[in-house]
């Protein structure tokens, strides 16, 4: 599989956007394992990300530094830490799936995104209530290592779906070779490290302390062999109780909480909700009027994406290089979103955001300087509706009800006031695109 060998000078083992720093790695099971692993997982990988070896506490397993994107700079890689002196060395290719599958954790929500699935969270952090899970890193983990166990709770809450996901983002490789490669290195390790571990204590001249000590991990009593990432199944068996139990205490905070309950609350839900953010009953009402007319506007726009996969699955030239179908623009801002990609403004999301608001956004700041006649802000704000422009963003802001057919003229109008930059947008660069792209290829659509 082209992975270098123990007498290799080469510090640096790379393939695609990841590479490995072999320093103070302090057995070849170590680095060997981790090659075998970013060989495979490699050609799937989008984020860049640095893999190196870093002594810690016999405890600490590792971390990842992932970043959320808005803190990234272009040269931004992840990088990943993993303790050569870790209590249990068997249990370190689990982990470094773990530790990369965070790294997955964008391509996921954007494969889940563009095929219409509704996944798992990346995970679940509530210190106060003491609940941690890394839904997504495990279950990367376990997809490639205990494919089984996925299949076995697939009855859990969401669970298939996000599967289905993971499945499509490595474009359906089981990873069987892998998984039957690295049990092969794990058992020659173990036999390497017991057979190392009796001769010691053969010799007579070890303390029963320092025998206990240089004792492998799974020869310990007490030892669990179950995976680390098997807790997933559970943590999200718990994940679902706790969000339907009647006593579960709701985060007003979460935007598609606040939206669940304007879109179909009851009368103590919104009440509740009205009293946490101190709003008036107009406003309730009118937040209420846009999050059910959202509802209404993305199942319109899902049923026109299904008919279009079903009869007529080839994009255009303009599709490939927005990366997705024209259908999967909300109804009301298609047409502005198409004349502004041709006018060159490469745009990255359009539609409903917040709750009484719209926007569109580009991937550039190329509205920087673009003004609306004093006129036309006039005539929108007689209708409700407040424009401002940012150099990436335009957005809307309604204050009283406004149906969709208002909603595109409103579009419309804003965007006849927008310059035409004298050329087409460059083709999408976001994870959605390239995976639409992708899809495309296989029907032999090339950009």
């Amino acid at each position: 599989m082209g992975i270098p060998s123990e007498e290799s000078k080469d510090s640096i083992f790379e393939r695609g956007n990841i590479r490995i720093n072999r320093e103070n790695v302090f057995d070849p099971f170590q680095f060997e394992t981790s090659a075998l692993i970013v060989e495979e997982l490699a050609p799937y990988m989008d984020e860049k990300v640095d893999i190196g070896f870093k002594e810690m506490k016999a405890s600490n397993v590792g971390f990842n530094s992932r970043l959320n994107p808005e803190f990234r700079d272009e040269g931004y890689r992840d990088k990943i830490a993993m303790n050569p002196s870790y209590k249990d060395q068997i249990e370190l290719p689990g982990y470094l799936l773990h530790e990369l599958g965070h790294s997955f954790e964008g391509k996921l929500r954007a494969v889940a995104d563009a095929e219409g699935l509704e996944i798992l969270p990346d995970g679940v952090h509530d210190d106060e209530k003491g609940f941690d899970a890394d839904f997504h890193a495990d279950l990367v983990a376990a997809y490639i290592l205990e494919p089984g166990a996925i299949d076995q709770n697939e009855k859990l809450p969401l669970l298939k779906n996000t599967k289905t996901a993971i499945e499509k983002m490595f474009n359906g490789q089981d990873f069987s070779r892998l998984r039957e490669d690295l049990n092969g290195m794990i058992t020659e390790y173990k036999v390497k490290q017991e057979r190392k571990y009796n001769g010691a204590r053969g010799k007579g001249d070890l303390t029963e302390e320092e025998i206990e000590k240089i004792k492998p991990a799974w020869l310990k009593d007490g030892y669990d062999p179950t995976p680390f990432y098997m807790r997933v199944f559970s943590q999200i068996e718990e994940f679902a109780r706790k969000k339907t139990s009647p006593e579960a205490e709701q985060d007003f905070t979460n935007q598609d909480e606040v939206r669940r309950i304007l879109e179909s609350g009851t009368e103590e839900e919104l009440k509740r909700l009205q009293e946490f953010h101190n709003l008036s009953l107009e406003q309730i009402k009118l937040f209420g009027y846009y999050a059910k007319l959202r509802r209404e506007t993305i199942k319109k726009m899902q049923s026109e994406i299904d008919e279009r996969k079903k009869n007529n699955p080839v994009a255009s030239e303009a599709e490939l290089k927005m990366g997705a179908y024209n259908e999967s623009i909300e109804p009301h801002i298609r047409k502005t979103v198409i004349a502004l990609r041709g006018k060159g403004y490469n745009t990255t999301l359009s539609g409903f955001s917040g709750l009484d608001s719209q926007k569109i956004k580009i991937a550039d700041n190329a509205f920087d300087g673009v003004r609306l006649d004093d006129e036309v802000v006039r005539k929108l704000q007689e209708k409700g509706i407040e424009v401002k422009i940012e150099p990436n963003t335009v957005s809307l802001t309604c204050s009283q009800e406004i149906n969709l057919k208002q909603l595109e003229e409103a579009w419309r109008i804003i965007e006849k006031e927008i310059p035409d930059l004298g050329h087409p947008a460059e083709a999408s660069l976001l994870p959605a695109a390239k995976i639409f792209r992708e899809r495309q290829s296989e029907l032999g659509r090339h950009l």
